[in-house]
């Protein structure tokens, strides 16, 4: 028994002592990590109050830090910009209209309505699809119309190189098309006739069936019939349409009263005043300045040769009045007595009755 009792303490031992030291050894290990921790904790808290002092050193020193004043530079003045003709563009806008230089409102290619002009007006169309839509910096203009009163048209397609309008009777039209390549397309209510023209040109009903087409500058055509070719029109020439069952054409020439008339239409607009010298017309005020100078120039000259010209006396006739020659003259009518004279004429008072 005693040899047994002396085997089961040596198996205690031999777990006990294990195990006793592997509990010193995790105590020991847990004493040294909380005192690192608390080691680490402090110096945390060390390293913020630090970090606070020196932040707080500084708040005061900018605080009572007073800067020395500078003078300030005065900036250059810039040039003003100048607005430019045509606002900004509105989401569908194919054109602007104007009365003069004064924006009226917007044509949408949503609604196309119709521009009428009132009696005794005038209106300025930009034709501004191509300004808002080419990435071409040389296409920043428009194409221009300029209407006279009475006048009302509808647009149709509008395109980066052609627009369309229909244009109805009694309107009366001067049109530059600008950057459109293929310029614009005109067409008559009720007809076969199809006017396309790149540059200047213009058209008037001179009555309610009878159009004249007038070519300024650059390509002018037309069609009288449906599918038929165009024809051209050269510049400074002129086409008169009767637009009856069938369209008869008259050809002519452009009259200087009709380029006096589109002057004073197209510069009563700034682009109008543009147009008129890229389109070639006339100075018509200044031509008529200069008329008016040498009329007054040939009626002086008229009068001072007419006065430098010597009187001529007729020479008196004795067969008259017993050979009184202060009765009659050459340039009194014969048959007339010397009685009739005197009562018509003052100087022969003394030829007797």
């Amino acid at each position: 028994q005693a040899e047994t009792r002396k085997k089961v303490l040596l198996a205690a031992l031999a777990v006990a002592v294990p195990l006793g030291l592997l509990l010193v050894v995790t105590m020991a290990a847990f004493g040294g990590y909380f005192a690192l921790s608390r080691n680490s904790q402090a110096g945390t808290a060390t390293g913020l109050a630090n970090a606070t002092f020196i932040a707080l050193a500084a708040t005061q020193t900018v605080s009572a830090y007073t800067p020395t004043p500078t003078a300030t530079a005065t900036p250059e003045p810039t040039a003003t910009l100048v607005p430019t003709r045509v606002p900004t563009a509105v989401t569908g806008e194919i054109a602007k209209l104007f009365h003069g230089d004064t924006p009226l409102g917007v044509i949408l290619d949503s609604d196309r309505e119709l521009v009428v002009v009132p009696s005794g007006e005038t209106r300025y169309v930009a034709v501004t699809f191509v300004r808002y839509r080419s990435a071409d910096p040389n296409k920043s203009t428009d194409g221009n119309l300029y209407l006279d009163s009475g006048t009302q048209l509808q647009f149709g397609l509008v395109t980066n190189n052609q627009f369309q309008f229909t244009l109805l009777p009694g309107s009366d039209i001067y049109l530059q098309t600008g950057p459109f390549a293929r310029g614009a397309e005109i067409q008559v209510p009720n007809s076969s006739l199809v006017v396309v023209g790149l540059g200047c040109l213009s058209l008037h009903f001179i009555e309610p069936r009878t159009l004249a087409l007038s070519c300024f500058d650059g390509e002018c055509t037309y069609s009288t019939e449906i599918g038929a070719d165009f024809v051209t029109l050269e510049p400074e020439q002129q086409a008169r349409f009767d637009l009856g069952e069938t369209v008869t054409v008259s050809p002519g020439e452009i009259t200087a009263e009709d380029k006096s008339h589109y002057w004073d239409l197209l510069t009563e607009t700034t682009a109008g005043r543009q147009d008129a010298v890229r389109c070639k017309l006339p100075d018509f005020t200044a031509t008529q300045v200069a008329r008016d100078a040498a009329a007054l120039a040939a009626t002086v000259n008229a009068a001072s040769t007419l006065a430098a010209r010597p009187t001529k006396t007729a020479p008196a006739s004795a067969t008259a009045c017993g050979g009184d020659t202060r009765c009659r003259s050459r340039a009194d009518p014969p048959g007339l007595s010397c009685g009739n004279q005197r009562r018509r004429t003052s100087w022969r008072s003394t030829c007797p009755v």
